[in-house]
């Protein structure tokens, strides 16, 4: 199904530059994955102890017909969701960033061409999959933006 360019069994198609350029690409995208590893560990963190927040809010007796307690609990628990989405997303961008240089790594320290082709189809994946996420993002704006000014102008043109 993946298209490949098998043009040979080895890299010798390629020049002593190229092999130093991809060698510090690879090395920057190792870099580049484990600070984003490390970083979504702490975002981890972060969100299990919003949960926490969330599941303690209660104890607060703001009282359940307090509109403060509904805005926490609501907002909250959708900014939960949201965060869950975007951790689990970022980590399978991550994935194909960290198998990217470990492909490339090893097809240049081994002169294996099929380990190329590996590296550079999962270097496509990942900008496949952020292209999709950014136009994802940039949908979820457009709806926010169009329902936030539907609301302020009184919500007569779309039902609400």
């Amino acid at each position: 199904m993946e298209n490949t360019f098998s043009t040979s069994s080895e890299l010798s198609h390629s020049t002593e530059p190229m092999h130093t350029d991809w060698a510090i690409t690879a090395r920057w995208a190792r870099f580049l994955a484990i600070v984003s590893y490390v970083t979504l560990g702490i975002l981890t963190l972060g969100l299990i102890l919003l949960f926490v927040t969330i599941g303690n809010l209660p104890a607060l007796d703001l009282g359940s017909d307090n509109p403060l307690f509904f805005l926490l609990m609501s907002s909250g628990a959708i900014g939960a969701i949201f965060g869950l989405f975007f951790l689990g997303f970022s980590f399978v961008l991550t994935t194909f960033m960290f198998r990217f240089a470990r492909k490339l790594r090893e097809a240049l320290m081994n002169d294996e061409q099929r380990a190329f082709e590996e590296a550079w189809l999962h270097f496509r994946n990942y900008f496949r999959w952020a292209g999709i996420f950014t136009l994802g993002l940039i949908a979820f704006y457009i709806v926010f933006i169009v329902s936030t000014l539907a609301y302020l102008s009184g919500g007569s043109g779309l039902g609400l």
